[in-house]
């Protein structure tokens, strides 16, 4: 008993199948990823034109402030989306 090994029944996952999974789960991280790049870019723009011409560091100080209106602005409508789809109240 000390050297018995039961047969294995579970095959791995052949590359063809990692290299889904792999690609999968990088077009579902694309997205933020991308947004985290973008809003650091902005900041880094923004520090940087601070320093050089004060006045044209407005420019990605109002794009990331649309950025927020745009983002506060489209949960406030889902919620009323939200409140709109649920059942009448007796």
């Amino acid at each position: 008993m000390f050297g018995y090994e039961p047969p294995k029944t579970e095959q791995s996952g052949s590359w063809g199948e990692i290299f889904a999974m792999i690609r999968v789960v990088f077009l579902e991280l694309a997205k933020p990823l991308a947004a985290i790049f973008v809003t650091l870019g902005l900041l880094l723009a923004t520090i940087i034109l601070f320093f050089t011409n004060p006045p044209l560091a407005l420019i990605p100080i109002a794009i990331l402030g649309l950025a927020g209106w745009w983002l506060i602005r489209r949960d406030q409508q889902a919620v009323r989306d939200a409140e709109d789809n649920l059942p009448p109240h007796r």
